[in-house]
C-alpha cells in the first residue's frame, strides 16, 4: 500500500471516528446543577425562570446500564404552601429508546402558578427494548430546584 494510499485510509477512519462520537450522547458537555439516579440511569438538570410565569427545566438522561431504556418520562411538580399541587408539566427525550451507556436531553416547561414554595421531579423509564422490556420504574427528587420558589 503506498504511502498516500495510507494517509487516506487513517484520515477517512479518523473522520469516521469522529462523527460517530460527535453524533453519541445527545449534544454537547454541559454542567448541570442538579443530579439524581439509580442503578440503571442519571438524570441531570438546570431549572430556570424562561419568563416570569414560566419555569423551564432542560437536562439529560444518562443510561448507564448493558441495557436499553426507553418509555422516559420526567415529570415537575410545583408544591403550594399547603403541600398541594399548583403547577406541573412533562416532557420525555426525543429518542424513543436511549441505547445503552448513551444520553438523551429532555425539556419541561412549566407554567407557574407564583406560589410554588418548591418544585419536585418524577422520573419513569422502561428497561429492556419491545416485547422484552420490564416494568416501568418509577423514582422522585423533591425539591429539584432549590432556589427557585
Amino acid at each position: 500500500m503506498s504511502r498516500t494510499c495510507t494517509r487516506l485510509s487513517v484520515l477517512a477512519l479518523t473522520t469516521v471516528l469522529a462523527a460517530c462520537a460527535g453524533s453519541m450522547g445527545g449534544g454537547q458537555e454541559q454542567d448541570y446543577a442538579h443530579r439524581t439516579g439509580d442503578n440503571t440511569v442519571i438524570v441531570s438538570w438546570n431549572c430556570m425562570k424562561a419568563e416570569p410565569n414560566l419555569l423551564a427545566v432542560k437536562g439529560i438522561i444518562n443510561d448507564t446500564i448493558g441495557a436499553s431504556i426507553q418509555d422516559v418520562t420526567i415529570e415537575i411538580i410545583g408544591i403550594g404552601p399547603d403541600g398541594a399541587q399548583v403547577s406541573s408539566g412533562k416532557g420525555s427525550p426525543k429518542e424513543m429508546v436511549v441505547t445503552t451507556m448513551d444520553r438523551a436531553p429532555w425539556q419541561v416547561l412549566v407554567n407557574r402558578a407564583g406560589t410554588e414554595r418548591q418544585y419536585d421531579l418524577y422520573y419513569s423509564y422502561r428497561v429492556g427494548r419491545g416485547l422484552t422490556y420490564a416494568s416501568q420504574q418509577k423514582n422522585a427528587q423533591m425539591n429539584a430546584c432549590p432556589n427557585l420558589q
